[in-house]
């Protein structure tokens, strides 16, 4: 079976909120009918208003039957139900409008006014309830109310009172259609918002469901695990189900093995076995007469402690199976590191039932696994709330692109010995139309997960390709732009950087590309070749964030770079701390041997300033010397600390 589209969903949705609110709606509709009826009686022509009363009885009539037909399908598709409604919903609003033609020739003033404020009430009554199909409503009010004012203004004539009942009477219909639609916003919104959290609650139970059927079929009578002699899942299950029957406190921890496929890998299934093994025995140890073991997966565990054990604080709890998995492991006479991710959700707080209890454990135990892996995160309600928001941002980051919402901050760089400025970083930021300003670490590694990434950074760099072009024509500069892992890993990065050089008469010198140590650790020998190309056209490579990797210095030499840029962290600390000065002196040092430039980063003050000067330190970057500004502004900055001579001076 098909999924069904977002946008088939949200307006089957609608669908069923409209018919829902307009439940009983036209009765009042009808009664409305007769009371103008009741009004215009003496007035108008009777035997035509007999004939209009009948008409709107038939549109009210037809409409209340829709109504309740819908509410009768069991699985109504919403398309054809929303036509029907708007085209006999806009056949009513013509009958309320017709009045504006029809009577209005024999009606005084009083009547005709009166008529008008009653054609505004009725568009004003159905407004909350028909913006759902804002853009019928907004139709059918302007039919409803427009030929009733229309004709007044023309019947009377010029009188100002007729005129002011005219404007007011359109002012009205205005407001109500802005409300409408705002409304209309307001609900696809809670819808979208409601849709993505029942998926990842669908998700969650198709997980439990996969689970649960495979431990069904693979140890259906069975309650323990044979490899590793725990518990099963279903053994698991009942013991947690069982203590929470009696009322009991538990804790529920989920375990999951970091990178154990890589075991596999370099060792074979049968290492992998024994791994698992050491696993369950050591988590074994902590089991008395108040927790328990299982497993639900190939590097999945669970541990239970009740509220009378040793171990009650769930914060506790977590800290001592980190503790009990730390040691390494002994693989064909290798030591293996186990790091592990692990989630912790007490019960009956977060969970009554054994199975929401188990989920919410190992939603915590993702939770953790993607924010650092070999760490513990407890369960909480704001982990459903970062789910949604997080497909909330993979939904608008999908057409970012297409909509133009991003945009380049450029932040300068200086040379450190003559004060002048040689180029700026690129720095990509995202405005969306729905979620505001979102940061660079919230969407990117959104976009790196989802592989949207490559068309971001190929934009990225015909980009500041463009707008180095239209800056070097006043001010000799470079701009920098990030790469990422996935750009390297396409084969394309070359072919990117020479397309954008040669599409904008762009000097190879006037842009630069900044790389990060992990993405020349995940293949060393691909990443040299490519340098050495992307070199080769003249484009020159900087290492970023220098330091804050665990083989910085072996991977340096084999690198084809001209720029070391020092990380953040440890320019914060100069000069006050002794350690960090050493550290950037022997990294210039280091970097002067090899004919390497290096940037400071993240300089925030006069002392750090002097201090990386004096140390020999060639380009310095930070808030001290501008924050990141949009091309314009940064040009505006040029150009003011060229005509000004200001500069950055301690």
């Amino acid at each position: 079976m098909s999924e069904i589209s977002d946008s088939a969903k949200i307006r089957a949705a609608l669908a069923e909120k409209l018919f829902k609110a307009m439940h009983g709606f036209h009765g009042l509709a009808a009664i409305g009918v007769i009371l103008l009826a009741f009004l215009l009686w003496s007035e108008a022509n009777q035997w035509l208003l007999i004939a209009w009363v009948m008409y709107m009885m038939g549109c009210e009539g037809l409409l209340s039957l829709l109504s309740r037909a819908y509410r009768q399908q069991r699985q109504p598709t919403a398309h054809p139900w929303l036509r029907h409604y708007a085209i006999l919903h806009l056949m009513a609003s013509a009958g309320w409008g017709a009045t504006g033609i029809l009577f209005i020739h024999g009606l005084d003033q009083i009547h005709m006014l009166l008529l008008a404020i009653f054609l505004v009430t009725v568009a004003a009554l159905g407004m909350n309830q028909l913006s759902y199909i804002w853009r019928i409503y907004v139709v059918g009010a302007v039919i409803t109310v427009v030929p009733a004012t229309a004709g007044l203004i023309y019947r009377v004539g010029p009188e100002p009172w007729a005129a002011t009942t005219g404007m007011t009477a359109a002012l009205a219909v205005a407001i109500l259609c802005t409300v409408a639609a705002r409304n209309y916003d307001r609900h696809v919104h809670d819808i979208r918002d409601q849709l993505a959290l029942a998926d990842t609650r669908n998700a969650l139970e198709k997980e439990r469901l996969r689970r649960q059927e495979a431990e069904q079929r693979i140890r259906q009578r069975e309650a323990y695990d044979s490899l590793t002699s725990t518990l099963s899942f279903t053994g698991f299950s009942e013991a947690v189900a069982e203590r929470l029957r009696h009322g009991q406190t538990l804790i529920v921890g989920c375990i999951n093995i970091d990178g154990f496929q890589s075991i596999n890998n370099a060792f074979g299934m049968q290492a992998g076995d024994n791994v698992l093994r050491a696993v369950a025995k050591r988590l074994a140890s902590l089991t008395g007469s108040a927790l328990r073991v299982g497993r639900i997966a190939a590097d999945e565990f669970l541990v239970l402690a009740q509220g009378d054990g040793p171990h009650v604080s769930p914060d506790g709890f977590a800290s001592k199976l980190l503790t009990t998995l730390a040691p390494s492991v002994t693989v064909n006479e290798a030591e293996v590191e186990l790091p592990v991710s692990i989630g912790v959700a007490q019960g009956p707080h977060d969970g009554q039932q054994s199975q929401d209890l188990i989920e919410h454990a190992v939603l915590a135990m993702r939770a953790a696994k993607a924010s650092s892996g070999s760490s513990y995160r407890l369960y909480c309600n704001s982990l459903l709330d970062k789910v949604r928001d997080e497909s909330s941002i993979k939904f608008e980051l999908a057409g970012a692109l297409q909509r133009r919402e991003f945009q380049l901050y450029y932040q300068p760089k200086i040379d450190l010995r003559t004060d002048k400025v040689i180029g700026a970083e690129a720095l990509l930021r995202w405005h969306s139309r729905k979620l505001g300003w979102v940061s660079p670490a919230r969407f990117i590694p959104l976009a790196e997960a989802s592989g949207s990434i490559g068309a971001i950074g190929d934009w990225v760099i015909e980009e500041a390709a463009a707008a180095a072009a239209r800056l070097s024509r006043l001010f000799p500069l470079h701009l920098a732009v990030n790469v990422s892992v996935h750009q390297f890993s396409d084969g394309r990065l070359a072919e990117c950087l020479l397309d954008a050089i040669t599409a904008h008469g762009l000097q190879p010198q006037a842009l630069h590309i900044e790389i990060t140590e992990s993405v020349f650790m995940t293949d060393p020998e691909t990443v040299s070749q490519i340098l050495r190309t992307v070199r080769q056209l003249g484009v020159q490579v900087a290492l970023d964030d220098f330091g804050t990797g665990f083989s910085s210095l072996g991977y340096l030499r084999q690198m084809s770079i001209d720029y070391l840029k020092l990380d953040r962290g440890f320019v914060a600390d100069i000069p006050n701390d002794k350690r960090q000065t050493a550290i950037v002196d022997a990294v210039i040092s280091l970097a002067r041997a090899l004919g390497v430039r290096v940037v400071g980063e993240g300089i925030e003050n006069y002392r750090q300033y002097g201090w990386l000067r004096r140390a020999g330190c060639d380009i310095g970057q930070g808030f001290l010397i501008a924050k990141p500004m949009p091309e314009d502004e940064f040009l505006s900055w040029l150009q003011t600390r060229e005509t000004q001579g200001t500069g950055t001076h301690g």
